[in-house]
């Protein structure tokens, strides 16, 4: 023990050889600490949410990685409909509603609302790259922004303890592509069929099983 207690630390080596100056090693413990705080208050936000809580320690640790957290302004537009679809989210907190333009482009259908613990934009991971839909915030919001492609390969690295992640994300993704075109039919027109979606779903399957 007393020679573990005099072992000087590496930080404090690199400085004195001079590889390292003290401000930059202050600066770069800051960072450190600032990333393992970020990591422990996604970690427990997942753990929280209802998706995520069939998660293990293993699975749930590695998905901490991925998210940013992020906040969005009462009006103010999360995701715009025909936009690229590279993201989903997941609602920590706050209120946001869902709406379609109309045949001019302009925003027009209201659709429904998302609440906490809800989440949207999921239709990036089966592979439909536009949005369908406007995501507009109703009241100050906290989310979680998932990278699609960083999911994904969090989907095949852990394919059992995902399983129920990815039932969830389905059946959301499911029940909101129908209230959308069923809104869009009153108007005789269609967002997104349901062969786009069935071959999206197909297709993403068929990757994932390569993978795993």
């Amino acid at each position: 023990q007393k020679t573990l207690s005099l072992k000087p630390d590496l930080g404090d080596i690199l400085v004195e050889m001079g590889t390292l100056s003290q401000e930059t090693l202050e600066e770069k413990l800051k960072e450190y600490k600032s990333f393992v705080q970020q990591f422990e208050s996604i970690k427990k936000t997942l753990a929280q949410l209802t998706m995520f809580k069939s998660l293990d320690e293993n699975s749930i640790d590695y998905l901490s990685y991925i998210p940013e957290k992020v906040k969005a302004n009462a009006g103010q537009h999360i995701i715009q409909q025909g936009d690229e679809s590279d993201y989903f989210y997941s609602v920590i907190k706050g209120a946001l509603k869902v709406t379609i333009n109309n045949s001019e482009g302009e925003e027009g259908t209201y659709i429904t609302s998302i609440n906490s613990d809800d989440i949207f934009g999921e239709a990036a991971i089966f592979g439909i790259d536009r949005r369908n839909a406007n995501i507009i915030a109703t009241e100050e919001s906290e989310l979680l922004r998932f990278n699609k492609d960083d999911f994904i390969t969090f989907l095949q690295k852990y394919p059992k303890s995902s399983q129920p992640v990815l039932v969830h994300i389905l059946r959301r993704l499911l029940f909101k592509l129908n209230a959308v075109n069923k809104k869009a039919a009153s108007h005789q027109r269609q967002v997104v069929g349901q062969d786009e979606i069935n071959r999206a779903i197909d297709h993403f399957f068929k990757q994932k099983d390569k993978m795993v």
